[in-house]
């Protein structure tokens, strides 16, 4: 099941998967928190910027097992899952193409060196290496 934005429980997942999100990504606590409450760019004036800018899925029992997000709300975004839902990501991923492949020439998509089972969808999916990003 997916959703639009729901910050409480954004927060709450990031607090309870903090170890493997800290192993598996880029996104903290206060990254989300920078990400809803951030001024820079007037993010604040776009009317549903968060809403607009992530996408959560849950799990057969209604808990939050992961998060596509666009910190700009542009091409750049992050996949986000807890520990045990990794296998979401390629779910998530043609989600992200369906909906958020129009907002520039190309997606990007973050990863860390860990993450390397998904590196491999996104190479299957023709994305090449540039620095942390996958485009």
């Amino acid at each position: 099941m997916r959703k639009t934005c729901d910050f409480h429980r954004l927060c709450c997942f990031m607090t309870a998967n903090e170890e493997h999100l800290r192993a598996h990504s880029t996104w903290c606590l206060g990254r989300v928190v920078d990400w809803k409450y951030g001024l820079y760019g007037n993010k604040l004036t776009v009317a549903g910027f968060c809403d607009k800018n992530a996408c959560l899925w849950f799990d057969a029992f209604g808990e939050l097992a992961g998060f596509a997000i666009s910190e700009s709300g542009d091409e750049e975004v992050a996949i986000l899952t807890a520990a045990g839902y990794r296998f979401l990501f390629e779910e998530m991923l043609q989600w992200v193409f369906a909906h958020w492949s129009q907002r520039g020439p190309r997606l990007s998509i973050e990863l860390t060196e860990r993450q390397s089972w998904e590196i491999g969808v996104l190479e299957r999916y023709g994305f090449q290496r540039e620095a942390s990003f996958m485009t």
